[in-house]
C-alpha cells in the first residue's frame, strides 16, 4: 500500500485538487481521501484501503477508483469488481491480502439486472400506452413523497407493481421536455402520435432502469 506515502507526501505540499471535482481530503483519523464531489471514492491508511461509491456506480468513479489506487476495478456482467472481489461500498482490502465487506456475487448481480430490464420495459410499455393514470394519493406512498431505497424499488420489482409516479423520481437529465410532454399527455388521456410514443418510450424505459439500478446500487 504505498499509495499512502504518496498521498502523505502530497498532502505535505498543500497540493489539494487532484483532476476535475476530485480532492486530496486529510482525515482526522490519520487517513488520506479521494473525494470525487461528495464522496470520498477511496481512503488510504497505512495498512488498507477502503473504497466506497457512494451510490453513484458511474464511468467517473470508476476511473477515479483505478487513477488513485493500486487495485483493479473492472465491471463484468454488469457488476463491478476489485482485485477480483465483488464490489460494495465500504469493501477493504488490507495490504496483508485480507478482505472485508465484499457484495453480493457477480451472479446474482447479473440476475438482478436482468430482472430491472424487463421491469423498465414493462412499465414503459404501460405507461406509453396510456394504462397509467396521473399520480395521486393512491399511488405508493414512498414514490409519491421521493423515498425509499433500495428495498422498496426491489419490491417493486419482484411484485411486478408499477405506479405512475415513479417516474417523476427519474432523473431529468435522462427525460426529454418532448418526452415529458408526453407523458403529461398521455396520463391525461390525450391523444399522442406513434412517432412521439416511440421517441418517449425509450426515454422512459432507460430512465426507469438507470434509477433502478441506482436504487439498488448496482452500475448504470
Amino acid at each position: 500500500m504505498n499509495t499512502y506515502k504518496l498521498f502523505k507526501a502530497m498532502a505535505a505540499t498543500r497540493k489539494r485538487k487532484l483532476t476535475n471535482n476530485t480532492y486530496l481530503v486529510v482525515r482526522e483519523d490519520g487517513g488520506f481521501g479521494i473525494k470525487l464531489h461528495d464522496t470520498e471514492v477511496v481512503i488510504h491508511y497505512p495498512n488498507k484501503v477502503i473504497f466506497n461509491s457512494g451510490g453513484w456506480k458511474t464511468v467517473t468513479t470508476k476511473a477515479r477508483i483505478n487513477e488513485f489506487s493500486c487495485a483493479s476495478l473492472t465491471q463484468c456482467k454488469g457488476a463491478w469488481t476489485i482485485d477480483g472481489h465483488p464490489f460494495a461500498d465500504g469493501i477493504t482490502l488490507y495490504e496483508s491480502g485480507y478482505v472485508t465487506g465484499k457484495g453480493a456475487p457477480v451472479k446474482k448481480t447479473a440476475t438482478m439486472r436482468k430482472k430491472v430490464n424487463a421491469f423498465a420495459k414493462k412499465y414503459a410499455e404501460l405507461l406509453c400506452s396510456g394504462q397509467m393514470d396521473k399520480p395521486s394519493g393512491g399511488d405508493c406512498w414512498c414514490c409519491l413523497m421521493e423515498f425509499g431505497g433500495s428495498d422498496h424499488i426491489k419490491s417493486h420489482i419482484q411484485e411486478k407493481y408499477y405506479v405512475p409516479s415513479l417516474i417523476n423520481r427519474v432523473n431529468k437529465d435522462l427525460i426529454s421536455p418532448f418526452a415529458g410532454d408526453f407523458i403529461a399527455r398521455t396520463m391525461q388521456g390525450m391523444e399522442t402520435s406513434n412517432w412521439q410514443r416511440g421517441i418517449a418510450y425509450e426515454q422512459i424505459k432507460r430512465g426507469i432502469q438507470q434509477h433502478c439500478l441506482h436504487e439498488l446500487g448496482l452500475p448504470a
